[in-house]
């Protein structure tokens, strides 16, 4: 199968990330409809479950990150299906992508510090905060992989604008 090109693999992922693009907004109208509600019975009094509203509202915001993520993922395949690779727009999108993971990993990190201060049951913090520190360590290093594909990819953009002036 190609990687370039239409009818190609970048094409395919190109469907699969607007797909994830229309979920997420689906995924994010419902989170959005449980943090409002629970936010309501917090400061009414009915509830006071302020941790799981913090989890939730941490999700809520990370999802914003995620759904900028894809969009960036957009432009980089739809570049890659155009037969556009080694070009510096892409460099560009992938450091918005990196930055973005980074920063949903500062998110979900700060969101498991806050569940510790808010929640007062051990094995709730025990469940969430391992979970949440295993996917905080995985985007940090898929954040910082990524910086180095980027430096990676300048020296092959490098090398590609030298044999074009050769040639």
């Amino acid at each position: 199968m190609k990687i370039l090109g239409k009818k190609s693999l970048s094409s395919k992922l190109l469907t699969g990330v607007r797909i994830g693009i229309v979920l997420t907004i689906m995924i994010m109208l419902f989170i959005a409809m449980i943090t409002f509600k629970d936010f309501r019975d917090v400061i009414s009094g009915q509830s006071e479950k302020i941790g799981e509203t913090v989890l939730i509202t941490g999700v809520f915001i990370a999802g914003f990150l995620f759904i900028t993520m894809l969009v960036y993922l957009t432009s980089f395949f739809s570049n890659l299906k155009d037969e556009v690779c080694f070009d510096d727009c892409n460099i560009v999108l992938l450091k918005r992508i990196s930055n973005l993971v980074l920063g949903g990993s500062i998110i979900y990190g700060v969101m498991s510090v806050l569940h510790i201060i808010f929640v007062n049951n051990y094995m709730d913090i025990i469940t969430y905060n391992v979970f949440l520190w295993i996917l905080t360590a995985i985007m940090v290093c898929a954040s910082l992989g990524l910086k180095i594909f980027i430096e990676i990819y300048k020296k092959a953009i490098d090398f590609k604008k030298e044999n074009d002036f050769t040639i």
